[in-house]
């Protein structure tokens, strides 16, 4: 499926905020949305919490999609090492471009409260003026 925005957060310890964010912050945005949770330090217990909680799809290797339910936006990378958050974003990147197809892809923290509704919208509006930068 394509998206236009694809969201990459790396979870370390934060669950319980991670799917706050994902539940009240990122719907803010109304961009047709792929968000991936790197869980880093994953365990069976926090894996299986974002899939409950998130009615996530689980990823165990992000060269392979299937074996999951696909159904839905929101993917959960079960990853049983700390990889740190460059590596873990990297991980959540490389899945997003071996599998789909996204215009804008935002690397995001858990702790974020979005000002203003369409802030997402308004950076891209400036990447677009802007081509050669990032933002």
């Amino acid at each position: 499926m394509k998206y236009t925005l694809a969201t990459v957060i790396v979870n370390y310890g934060t669950h319980d905020r991670t799917v706050q964010y994902v539940k009240e912050e990122l719907p803010k945005c109304r961009l047709s949305q792929l968000i991936i949770i790197v869980n880093n330090g994953a365990t069976e217990r926090t894996t299986s919490y974002f899939v409950q909680e998130l009615k996530a799809n689980r990823i165990d290797n992000i060269s392979q999609i299937s074996g999951n339910n696909n159904e839905g936006n929101i993917y959960v990378i079960h990853n049983p090492e700390n990889s740190g958050y460059a590596k873990g974003n990297n991980i959540g990147v490389r899945f997003v471009n071996n599998h789909f197809d996204v215009d804008y892809l935002l690397i995001s923290n858990n702790d974020i409260v979005f000002q203003q509704d369409d802030v997402v919208e308004k950076l891209i509006d400036k990447l677009n003026e802007l081509p050669d930068a990032a933002v």
